[in-house]
């Protein structure tokens, strides 16, 4: 039995998630005075999620609306596309927004800071709960 609740697989692959799209704001900013390079996106979150019926321990979907967490793509586990076509051409000649890539990396920052508080926010509540059946 899998003692890991179904929030922290959760919180885990967001991470995971928003490591990559650190990556690709990154690669956009390395490239953003490149000529010719094209905007890489990271395909949203919630694109990542299937509901599909999954168990994990105990728990299991019974409902159509729960999710499981599998990552689809070929990035890290995630679907990354580079765009050409809809962003204009800067004074660099390419499609990447400098501005857009910093942002990126800005949201995809803040959120894991977010997530890494939920998560012990978690762990803290396991450990108690862990500490109580012990006694």
């Amino acid at each position: 039995m899998s003692t890991i609740p179904p929030e922290m697989k959760l919180i885990y692959e967001k991470m995971k998630y928003l490591g990559q799209k650190q990556k690709v704001a990154t690669d956009n900013l390395s490239r953003a005075s490149i000529p010719g390079e094209g905007e890489k996106t990271i395909a949203p979150f919630k694109a990542m999620l299937s509901p599909t019926k999954v168990s994990a321990g105990s728990v299991s979907v019974t409902h159509s609306g729960h999710i499981s967490v599998t990552s689809k793509g070929s990035h890290g586990g995630f679907k990354v596309k580079e765009n050409f076509k809809n962003n204009e051409v800067n004074l660099a000649g390419n499609a990447i927004s400098s501005e857009n890539a910093l942002m990126e990396l800005n949201d995809a920052g803040t959120e894991t800071y977010r997530y890494e508080n939920a998560h012990k926010n978690i762990a803290g509540r396991m450990k108690t709960i862990y500490s109580i059946g012990s006694k």
